[in-house]
């Protein structure tokens, strides 16, 4: 289920639609969807907003879980020096897999 978070306005200002935050096996988890055709590449400024959301997330939520980031995206990351921010990444082919 959901974290339960209501975000107040100051949360309201950082979060648009394409971020979700759920709990999974004691984890909280902020997902960011990129619908990007081509590899999604995390440049400076996407670093630094995802880092400041999970600050102002655990902040406002007092939680002690551990926060991770996950990438939904339709291509896979590309190779920079700032995709370290995201813990998972999740493609299409991921949701699609017939195993």
């Amino acid at each position: 289920g959901g974290l339960g978070v209501k975000p107040d306005e100051s949360m309201s200002r950082i979060w648009n639609p394409c971020d979700y935050l759920i709990s999974l096996d004691g984890i909280g988890q902020i997902w960011y969807h990129s619908d990007h055709l081509r590899m999604f590449s995390v440049n400076a400024q996407c670093d630094e907003s995802l880092r400041r959301k999970r600050e102002v997330f655990v902040q406002k939520t007092g939680t002690r879980k551990a926060v991770h980031i996950t990438l939904i995206t339709t291509n896979g990351l590309a190779e920079t020096k700032y995709r370290g921010v995201f813990q998972s990444v999740i493609t299409l082919n991921d949701l699609f897999r017939v195993t």
